[in-house]
């Protein structure tokens, strides 16, 4: 009797395996076929057109900034002056691009209709071009005083930059205006500071003071806007924000004990180039 009831136990037991078994397969299969539907869909966004266009855009602009850097690190310094670190790419700036690349493979494949916004695209291939363009004429102004580290000590070659794209230049233009009632007026130009080159108040062109710092703000953003990127738009934009925050200050400190109250004039005269950092 016992035998039989040991034996009895043992049956449904194996009944119990076996049902779990294939249930536990079945749900596998479900998964199998869940990635299988998510790898044709990663497959088919990446060879569309929208695709190829815009990471090809994405990766041109990233392989031209930081080559470009180094380049110009070594032309201004001399290649034994120059470490790999000139190439700006860090930890955190890969873990932010993967980020970066990350949302774009997930949104390319369940909402194709968001990379489709070209005017967006288009306008962030615009702001990295834009960022370019102000960061190399920055470095190309500063020449030598151009550093990706920040001095803490001051050597002879090294003096304040204030013309280029970094200069402060007084106008004296009024301009009759015809018909207005008016003999002459003070014009007045604003152009934002990181959206653009310049800033133009009354009679005075104050151009950018960290024009470097500017670009770059201009061109991470403008990289994601390109890609359609709605939550690194947000999330490049705000990191950017932060560092320079905490950078510009830092570096100004030591660039008004190098210069005095030279600098300190130039400060106040010129903003800094990056939206709510004095």
């Amino acid at each position: 009797m016992l035998v039989k009831e040991t034996l009895e136990l043992a049956r449904k037991n194996l009944v119990g395996v076996s049902f779990r078994t294939q249930e536990f397969q079945l749900r596998l299969h479900s998964v199998d076929k869940l990635v299988a539907f998510v790898q044709l869909k990663m497959v088919t966004a990446f060879v569309s057109h929208t695709a190829l266009r815009q990471l090809s855009q994405f990766f041109a602009a990233v392989v031209f900034f930081h080559t470009t850097e180094y380049i110009l690190a070594i032309f201004f310094h001399g290649r034994s002056s120059v470490t790999l670190s000139s190439l700006l790419i860090s930890k955190n700036y890969v873990i932010a691009l993967s980020f970066s690349l990350l949302e774009y493979m997930l949104e390319i494949a369940f909402f194709p209709g968001l990379k489709e916004l070209w005017w967006i695209s288009n306008l962030g291939l615009v702001m990295v071009l834009l960022g370019e363009i102000i960061r190399k004429t920055a470095i190309i102004t500063a020449g030598h005083a151009f550093t990706h580290m920040i001095r803490k000590y001051h050597e002879e070659h090294h003096m304040l930059v204030t013309h280029g794209i970094y200069r402060d230049h007084t106008l004296r233009n009024q301009t009759p205006l015809a018909g207005a009632g008016l003999s002459w007026v003070n014009w007045t130009w604003l152009a934002s500071g990181y959206l653009g080159a310049m800033s133009c108040v009354g009679e005075r062109i104050r151009f950018i003071r960290h024009p470097g710092y500017c670009g770059f703000f201009i061109w991470a953003t403008g990289s994601q806007i390109m890609l359609c990127n709605p939550l690194c738009i947000v999330a490049f934009a705000l990191v950017t924000w932060r560092f320079f925050s905490t950078r510009i200050p830092y570096e100004e400190y030591f660039l008004r004990q190098f210069f005095g109250s030279e600098y300190e004039e130039y400060a106040k005269r010129v903003p800094s180039g990056v939206p709510f950092i004095k």
